[in-house]
């Protein structure tokens, strides 16, 4: 998970369009789950099948909401500063555009909702792993009101 730190880079002076899919990366991230899933579907009690998933999920999801909390700060610290050297102006080139960092805000949250989505069709329940709601509210959070996309608007 820690390829959420490239998401900046992949838009920073790019003049990249706006996200409309998730990262290749969230794909990885759960294919070996649902492997290791398939694999020990007869060989592994459902208990035990789940606690193993649910213990690895966890995980994955602290180190992603770590990473992605570093990145989003990153991101508006960057932003604040073009701001203050801007002397106000907005970060986007024309008025509609979208600046860079809405789009790197934008490809995150993609992404989270990519991953929600795969967890989810592998069985777990997400609203149980505290991480999971703190990685939620920290991408929400960071999304301008005037642009916060609905999740339904935006899943692939």
């Amino acid at each position: 998970m820690k390829h959420v730190s490239d998401i900046p880079r992949l838009y920073r002076r790019t003049n990249k369009e706006v996200p409309t899919k998730s990262s290749g990366y969230t794909n990885q991230a759960i294919q070996m789950l649902g492997s290791f899933k398939e694999q020990h579907n007869s060989s592994l009690p459902d208990v035990v099948r789940t606690q193993i998933l649910t213990s690895v999920i966890t995980s994955v999801i602290e180190q992603y909401e770590e990473t992605t909390c570093e990145v989003l700060l990153s991101v508006k610290k960057m932003e604040d500063s073009l701001k203050r050297l801007k002397r106000g102006k907005t970060s986007a080139s024309l008025v509609g555009n979208m600046s860079d960092d809405d789009k790197i805000r934008t490809q995150i949250l993609l992404d989270v909702q990519h991953f929600s989505q795969q967890v989810r069709e592998l069985g777990m329940d997400l609203e149980s792993i505290p991480s999971y709601s703190k990685l939620v509210a920290d991408v929400e959070q960071s999304l301008p009101a005037r642009e916060s996309p609905s999740p339904t608007t935006l899943q692939s």
